[in-house]
Formats: structure tokens, C-alpha cells, sequence
């Protein structure tokens, strides 16, 4: 895809009929041609790609604001996710109610049953003619992970699943979209009822039990905070277990393979 100047105008960064499987020469091409720029999809917004640019427009919250939300379109319109679609100090304030259930001793605590879990997945890939790391694997332990810190049963999981990649990767369904995102949200709004009478040491349970000034979350606070793990847990970690994969074949047939 050529960048031209009436292209740029139309850049979509949800069309992978243009940018093909592999955006990054697109994304190259928008650095060069023209590093800051105006789309007119999704009711206009500006095309940051240069490291600097982008760093100053992350650090300058008062002149770009998070508070209008961090998705293009707002697959969630009903909800905003806490804490990056907030700004400060509202912000600092969630974050420091969620940082001890991501401490080293939090991690820990989950750890085995991850490791567990994972080495049952190995197995059972062992024993096919043919397997795929990104199905069999990569796509099922962030989510087990993830599961597995809010307390959702491990029968549930495909769904979770489901919905995450229905919200992560709209392509062009956006109805689809959204109806992901409001179908995840009313098992977790059920799962809240469910923990406030049945308290466990989830981290649904442990958001019901916190305070922030002073008083306890509302729902919506803790649907927003446990919504957020979806996309920025499970498809982050899945993308990364699969450009590993890509790395490690690349390298291992020079003898050139780091880490573990």
C-alpha cells in the first residue's frame, strides 16, 4: 500500500485488506511520508507514528487527553477502563488500589497452577501428528492466567476467549465488536453479585473489599478494572508467545538463539 496524501486521509488502522497480515511497512511508510496526520475515519483523529511524537503525546495528558477513551471506534461506549482511560490524579489513585494483586508476592502465588497448566498443554500437544502453538498454547494460557487471577471457572474460559478476540481484533465487524463487550460484561456484572455475597480471594473479591478515598468501589469501578485484563493481559501475551516463536525459528538454523 502506497502511502499518497488522499490515502492517508482514510487510514484505518482496523483495515487489514491494506495493511495485510504485516502492517509494520505501511506503518513505516506513515513515518516517513507524514509522521503526524489527520484521518477522517471513526469521526477524525490524528496519526501519531514517530517515537518522539508519540512519547510527548503520552507524556502531555492535558493537551491528549484519556478521559474520551483509548479505542478506535469505542468498542465500549457504557464503560470506561480504569485506570488508562483516566487521567490524573484520578488515575495515580486507581493504580495504587491495583498495584499489590500485581506485586512479586501476588505473581508468585499464581505461578505454579500457571506452570501446572501449562505443562498439562505441552502434553496434550505432544501426542498430535500435528499441532499449532498459537491454538494449542499461546492463546490458552494468558487466559488461564487471567481466569485464573479473577476467579472465573476454568469451564469458562473458551467464551472469555471469545469475547476477548471479538473485542481485540474487530476487523470490520464492530457490531460484533460490541456485542462481545456486552456480553462479557454481564457475566462479570453477575460474577460481582456473586462475590459480594460469596467473597473469595479472587481479585473481584479483593476490588469488592478495597477503598479509594475513603470508600468502597462501585460496580461499575470494579467491572471496569477487571474488564481491563482482557485486552491488556491475554492478547498482549499471546501476540508476544507468537513473534517469539517466529524469532526462535529464524535464529535457531544460524545457532543464533538468546534466552531461556
Amino acid at each position: 500500500m502506497a502511502i499518497q496524501e488522499p490515502d492517508y486521509l482514510h487510514f484505518d488502522h482496523h483495515d487489514t485488506v491494506n495493511l495485510g497480515a504485516n502492517p509494520f511497512g505501511v506503518y513505516e511508510l506513515l513515518r516517513k511520508q507524514c509522521p503526524v496526520g489527520w484521518s477522517e475515519k471513526y469521526d477524525g483523529f490524528w496519526v501519531v507514528t514517530g517515537y518522539e511524537d508519540v512519547y510527548k503525546v503520552a507524556e502531555d495528558w492535558r493537551t491528549f487527553s484519556s478521559a474520551q477513551g483509548m479505542t478506535l471506534p469505542d468498542i465500549n461506549p457504557f464503560l470506561r477502563f480504569i485506570p488508562i482511560d483516566y487521567d490524573p490524579p484520578s488515575q495515580q489513585r486507581y493504580r495504587q488500589t491495583l498495584l499489590p494483586y500485581f506485586s512479586p508476592r501476588a505473581v508468585a502465588a499464581v505461578e505454579e497452577p500457571i506452570r501446572s497448566y501449562t505443562r498439562d498443554l505441552i502434553r496434550q500437544v505432544g501426542v498430535k501428528e500435528r499441532a499449532d502453538l498459537i491454538a494449542d498454547i499461546a492463546s490458552k494460557v494468558p487466559m488461564y492466567a487471567i481466569c485464573l487471577i479473577l476467579g472465573v471457572p476454568l469451564a469458562d474460559q473458551d467464551r472469555f476467549r471469545m469475547w476477548a478476540h471479538g473485542m481485540a481484533h474487530p476487523g470490520s465487524n464492530q457490531e460484533g465488536a460490541l456485542i462481545a463487550a456486552t456480553e462479557l460484561m454481564t457475566y462479570m456484572l453477575g460474577m460481582i453479585d456473586e462475590r459480594r455475597d460469596n467473597p473469595g480471594s479472587d481479585l473481584v473479591s479483593e476490588l469488592i473489599r478495597a477503598e479509594i478515598d475513603e470508600r468502597r468501589l462501585t460496580d461499575d469501578e470494579i467491572l471496569s478494572m477487571s474488564f481491563l485484563l482482557l485486552p491488556a493481559g491475554f492478547d498482549t501475551t499471546e501476540s508476544a508467545l507468537g513473534r517469539y516463536s517466529i524469532y526462535l525459528q529464524r535464529c535457531r538454523p544460524y545457532g543464533r538463539v538468546y534466552g531461556p
